[in-house]
C-alpha cells in the first residue's frame, strides 16, 4: 500500500487554521459565545491546553455548530492551494491512499472541497473536546498507530506539510513536500535533505 500523509491547515489551505475557526464562530454566534470563548481560550493559553481553548463549543446547539461548519466551510475553499491540490491529484491518480493528518478537526476537513478525496483523516472531532489534539510528534506517533492496523504493508510513503512542527511526520516520508515554508529552518531541512519545495 503507497500512503500520501497530508498536512491540512496552510499545506491545503493558505491563512486557515482552528483558531481561525473560533473566532469566525464568535463573530457569528454573538457577545454570549464570544466572552465564553475568549476564557476559554485565556485559560487555554495560561495552562498551554489546546483543548481549553475550544471547550466554548460545549454550550452550543449542535445544529448550529454544524450550520457554522458549513457556512465556514465555504469560505475557505477560495483559499485552496492549487499546487498542493495538483499533486495530491496525481498521487490520488497512482493508488496512494490519501491520509490527512491533523491538528484541525475532522468536522472542518469533511466539509471542505476535499470532502470524499481523502481516504482517512487522522484528526479529532470538535465533540471530543476532552481528546487531544493530533499536534507535533503526536502526527508521527498516530500515523505509526494507524499503519500497525492496517493489513497491507506500506511500500511507500509522502508526506506533505508546511510546518516544522510537522518534522517528524516529514521524517517518516521517503519523499516530503514542504508548501510555503515560513520557517527558514525548515528550508535548510528541505534542501539538505532533498525534499520538494513549494512557493505558491
Amino acid at each position: 500500500m503507497k500512503v500520501a500523509y497530508v498536512d491540512y491547515c496552510n499545506t491545503l489551505y493558505n491563512g486557515f487554521s482552528l483558531s481561525d475557526f473560533q473566532k469566525y464562530s464568535e463573530s457569528e454566534l454573538g457577545l454570549p459565545f464570544k466572552c465564553i470563548s475568549i476564557i476559554f481560550r485565556a485559560v487555554g493559553k495560561l495552562l498551554r491546553s489546546e483543548e481549553l481553548k475550544i471547550f466554548a463549543f460545549k454550550f452550543v446547539d449542535q445544529r448550529k455548530v454544524n450550520k457554522l461548519i458549513v457556512s465556514f466551510s465555504k469560505k475557505l475553499n477560495n483559499n485552496l492551494i492549487l499546487s498542493s491540490r495538483d499533486i495530491l491529484l496525481g498521487y490520488k491518480k497512482n493508488g496512494f491512499k490519501i491520509v490527512v493528518v491533523s491538528a484541525s478537526i475532522s468536522d472542518l476537513i469533511g466539509g471542505s472541497d476535499f470532502d470524499g478525496f481523502f481516504d482517512v483523516i487522522l484528526a479529532r472531532r470538535l465533540c471530543d473536546f476532552y481528546k487531544p489534539l493530533f499536534y507535533g510528534k503526536d502526527k508521527a506517533e498516530k500515523i505509526r498507530e494507524w499503519e500497525s492496523q492496517q493489513k497491507d504493508i506500506i511500500t511507500e510513503r509522502v508526506a506533505f506539510s508546511d510546518h516544522i512542527s510537522d518534522l517528524s511526520m516529514l521524517q517518516l516520508a521517503d519523499k516530503a513536500y514542504i508548501i510555503n515554508p515560513v520557517d527558514p529552518k525548515l528550508r535548510s531541512i528541505a534542501i539538505e535533505n532533498n525534499w520538494v519545495l513549494i512557493d505558491d
